[in-house]
């Protein structure tokens, strides 16, 4: 009746007193507790008494909270959790080497009770790296679905762009060694990817990973890759080209320390000479 009632309207609920009845007419009255309830849905309640009778006055409906409920302890039938794309500011992805699968991942892992995606992701971040972030700077890309030994899998693309520290081996048993590893190599990796994170990979790169998995995508933020595919592999074919021009002119001892930043690290496509150094 409340909901249908137009603005300005009111209730009026008469009824007995039910401390003026005898037991056998209870029935018939309310008592003080159930008149408190029935006016605590209402902005304004008045009540009167006169002649054994009570006159409440229900004006302006009270929002109120729609009551949840369980159904009891639910059997455990899935996974969720999150997996952390970090690269560094020459633009490569940190990956970590598992400790006993042997394969490459991101860093992240299953979100607790009651936590969020990305505080999810950020608490894994430190707690497997030692990188600190915010969870407000993180991003969350997309929610992946796939399955895992016939138990469905949700995890979530996070993006995190600002951190402080430097990766360290802080859970050994589980992950080996963390390393940075250009864009553009990822396909080319001598041991394979994490399924989970070649999905979230592929949410920040599209079409750089082929043949992956089935996965379920529901995109939540959308993203421009930090690098396109074709740029990163062209720059990596360019700075290797630098660097064996700079060996075979005696200028940089092969295998050096110095071939290899050259080789590795990002510079500018002005400064990558296309056939010769000047």
């Amino acid at each position: 009746m409340r909901e249908h009632l137009r603005p300005g309207g009111a209730v009026c609920v008469i009824t007995p007193v039910a401390a003026t009845l005898p037991d056998n007419k209870r029935d018939i009255a309310l008592d003080d507790e159930e008149i408190d309830l029935l006016c605590a849905g209402w902005t304004v309640a008045e009540r009167h008494e006169a002649d054994g009778l009570a006159f409440i006055v229900l004006r302006h409906p009270a929002p109120a909270p729609v009551p949840c409920a369980g159904k009891g302890r639910p059997a455990p039938h899935a996974l969720t959790g999150a997996g952390v794309v970090v690269t560094d500011p020459a633009g490569r992805i940190l990956l970590g080497r598992s400790a006993r699968r042997g394969v490459w991942e991101l860093p992240g892992g299953k979100n607790d009770a009651d936590e969020d995606f990305l505080t999810a992701a950020v608490r894994e971040l430190q707690e497997e790296t030692g990188l600190k972030a915010d969870p407000a700077g993180a991003r969350m890309l997309a929610l992946l679905m796939d399955s895992t030994h016939g138990i469905p899998r949700l995890t979530a693309a996070v993006r995190v762009a600002a951190y402080s520290g430097e990766p360290a081996v802080t859970e050994p048993h589980l992950i080996r060694r963390w390393e940075w590893h250009e864009v553009a190599d990822l396909p080319h990796l001598a041991q394979p990817l994490f399924t989970p994170s070649a999905h979230v990979i592929d949410t920040v790169w599209p079409g750089l990973l082929t043949d992956l998995p089935p996965v379920h995508r529901y995109p939540i933020t959308s993203i421009k890759a930090h690098e396109p595919v074709e740029q990163a592999a062209e720059a990596t074919r360019l700075r290797h080209a630098m660097a064996d021009q700079l060996v075979e002119g005696d200028r940089v001892d092969a295998g050096s320390p110095i071939d290899a930043a050259f080789r590795r690290v990002p510079r500018p496509a002005s400064l990558l000479p296309a056939r010769s150094l000047p």
